[in-house]
């Protein structure tokens, strides 16, 4: 039913009240450089998704961000390692059960049983 790792989900979708600015922020570019937004008067129902499909090759492939070091999307992907590489699932998985107990547990030190 679900593509494998869950339901696809819009990483321009708000999740909180306060991310509705970000969300907003996240989706104004793409569509910028499409030529796409308020008045646009669209041929089909092709077309917008067409145009913001190619704008987001170009921001991806030829946008060099500011808070990344002024790299592309593409060389970030290519010089930055996946969660796979970084996580051990095992190890992760293990320190959250003992995290979780020892919540459970009320605390080792005075302050975490407050």
């Amino acid at each position: 039913m679900f593509p494998e790792g869950g339901p696809l989900r819009s990483k321009f979708q708000a999740k909180l009240p306060q991310d509705n600015a970000a969300a907003e922020k996240g989706s104004r570019e793409p569509k910028e450089v499409a030529g796409l937004g308020k008045g646009v008067k669209l041929s089909s129902l092709e077309e917008p998704a067409r145009k913001l499909a190619r704008s987001l090759e170009i921001l991806d492939q030829r946008c060099p961000r500011e808070s990344k070091g002024y790299r592309a999307a593409v060389d970030l992907k290519a010089c930055l390692l996946s969660w796979p590489e970084k996580i051990e699932r095992e190890a992760y998985y293990d320190q959250a059960c003992k995290c979780m107990e020892r919540a459970l547990k009320g605390g080792e030190t005075a302050r975490e049983k407050r």
